[in-house]
């Protein structure tokens, strides 16, 4: 018996070892998850991890009570970045792209209150995998034909013949 089998490639997605990061201050202790507005002392929280990855990129898990503005940029040489994410708002649940180099994540409240970093923020470093596995595209349909042909073999071998009566 012969079979045909395909090899289909499966995209996955691996959290890097040890490159989670949870966005809390530690400068306030009364509230360590408060970012301050922009005219005071502690008005941004940075985070920086490299070499990321080919196929890598940043699962961004940020909720904020106040609208703040999210910065992924890509680190080159001399402290000089070039920026792969912008956005303002008040929840960033998406992923961005970082494949390759060393990248910056930048949080800062850039209005006139405190902001609180909810419970549960986090930025997951992961990187796209893809592996092969191998698939019988045709093995569904074999045992299809071949569950309707046994049903068809006990029904015939079940099923009375009808008795024929000859002419005279």
């Amino acid at each position: 018996m012969a079979a045909i089998t395909v090899s289909e490639p499966v995209t996955s997605f691996r959290e890097l070892p040890g490159v989670v990061w949870t966005p809390i201050l530690t400068q306030d202790p009364v509230n360590p998850s408060v970012l301050s507005p922009a005219s005071q002392p502690y008005d941004r929280t940075f985070w920086g991890y490299g070499p990321m990855p080919v196929g890598g990129f940043f699962e961004l898990n940020i909720g904020v009570s106040g609208p703040v503005k999210v910065i992924v940029a890509s680190v080159e040489s001399g402290q000089t970045s070039a920026t792969v994410f912008e956005k303002v708002g008040t929840q960033f649940f998406e992923p961005v792209a970082a494949s390759g180099g060393t990248y910056q994540v930048q949080i800062t409240n850039e209005g006139t209150n405190p902001v609180e970093i909810l419970t549960g923020s986090n930025v997951i470093a992961q990187q796209r995998v893809t592996s092969y596995q191998t698939v019988y595209p045709y093995a569904t349909w074999g045992s299809l034909t071949a569950a309707l042909g046994v049903v068809l073999l006990v029904v015939g071998f079940l099923a009375k013949p009808k008795k024929r009566l000859s002419k005279r």
